[in-house]
């Protein structure tokens, strides 16, 4: 289950961190998104809250765990929640640029245990994006970017 206003808020409360009306507005905009969110757009979501406090909220949530960044194609630096209890990966349509969030992943166990044991190297995270064409993008009827 993705995580509410509501956890995220009271989290922060438990860890005595200060929320103020910006850093609220960025965490809303996120819930609020469609999958990872470009910074442009949680810029504009989140209502009178000027460019370098939107970054500096996004960098603040990252720091934290609550947040990160998402590797996707052209169009800047895209966020999303941390969701604990999902492993996920992303799309991306290299048509119309949309990113979704999915819960699946693909990669086998065997990968990670043959990386182990040929490189001495312990995997402790990974994150993939496929990149690729909508449904949309493909029928003909490109979404517009927001």
């Amino acid at each position: 289950m993705s995580p509410t206003a509501s956890d995220i808020f009271d989290q922060l409360g438990r860890r005595g961190q200060r929320l103020t009306r910006a850093r609220r507005a960025v965490i809303e905009s996120l819930l609020a998104s469609n999958g990872p969110a470009s910074v442009r757009d949680l810029h504009l979501a989140a209502g009178p809250v000027d460019l370098v406090t939107v970054y500096r909220a996004l960098h603040w949530l990252v720091e934290l765990g609550l947040a990160r960044q998402v590797p996707g194609g052209p169009g800047g630096e895209r966020y999303e929640l941390v969701d604990d209890a999902a492993h996920t990966h992303h799309l991306h349509c290299d048509g119309c640029g949309r990113m979704w969030t999915v819960p699946v992943c693909g990669i086998p166990r065997a990968t990670f245990e043959t990386i182990q044991r040929e490189y001495g190297f312990t995997v402790t995270d990974h994150r993939l994006t496929f990149h690729g064409i909508c449904a949309d993008c493909a029928a003909g009827r490109e979404a517009k970017r927001p």
